[in-house]
């Protein structure tokens, strides 16, 4: 005779098995990331953030902003610049963490040195605006000077 607790036991181990292909693909994405800390992070943060801008239920939206900056955070941590300005874009703009500007210009800088052009120019438009920094109008020309690729 079966219990119900073993087809409660059989309807959960079905149901975790029941991912999407879509799902499936980005858990690959996100252990390769945690794994390398390549761009990978920075892209599939990108992806996130854009998901979480079309989410309509708001603790979704959190959840996959939440991830988003763990993936910057652990491709900031390993080397990729772009991970780096994505996760000081974060911090600016409070997305998903505390709004901390200083935090978020130093991980421009940091980036900016790096090659990550985008951090180069949001760094610059902060000096401009003084934006965390004391305006600085040589700062803001020598950041913002920076080819953007």
């Amino acid at each position: 005779m079966i219990k119900i607790k073993d087809l409660f036991c059989l309807f959960v181990f079905l149901v975790s098995f029941s991912l999407s292909a879509n799902e499936a693909a980005l858990n690959e994405e996100e252990l390769s990331c945690y794994k390398s800390g390549t761009e990978k992070c920075y892209d599939l943060a990108r992806q996130y953030h854009k998901k979480a801008k079309s989410e309509k239920d708001s603790l979704k939206a959190k959840k996959l902003i939440s991830k988003a900056n763990k993936l910057y955070e652990n491709g900031c941590t390993k080397g990729s610049a772009k991970a780096c300005g994505g996760l000081g874009y974060s911090y600016e703009v409070g997305r998903g963490l505390n709004k901390d500007l200083i935090k978020a210009n130093e991980l421009y800088e940091n980036a900016c040195d790096s090659g990550a052009m985008f951090a180069c120019r949001n760094l610059g438009h902060n000096y401009k605006n003084g934006n965390g920094l004391t305006k600085n109008f040589r700062g803001c020309l020598s950041y913002l000077g920076q080819p953007l690729n």
